[in-house]
């Protein structure tokens, strides 16, 4: 997917990535299951890749960082992060 959005964006273009990250905690009770390394589904469903935002960046060489955010989409929830990304010229 990635080297699709790669291939869509123009140099100097935007892309935002959100995700929140799963705790152990978290998986559990939020009843994932885990398919693959870091992948997990909840009601047969593709629900998250659990990544830490370092690792998210790596997996976008040529993207440069315009900002990282955290924000609570559900009250008393785990936080979601945003990475707002911009393709290096």
């Amino acid at each position: 997917m990635i080297p699709m959005i790669d291939r869509l964006l123009k140099q100097g273009a935007s892309s935002a990535q959100a995700q929140l990250h799963l705790t152990d905690e978290l998986i559990v009770k939020l009843s994932m299951e885990e398919i693959d390394r870091n992948t997990y589904r909840k009601d047969g469903i593709l629900r998250a890749v659990n990544l830490t935002t370092d690792q998210w960046i790596r997996r976008f060489p040529g993207y440069d960082v315009i900002e990282t955010a955290y924000y609570a989409r559900i009250e008393n929830g785990p936080k979601d992060r945003i990475l707002l990304l911009k393709k290096a010229k």
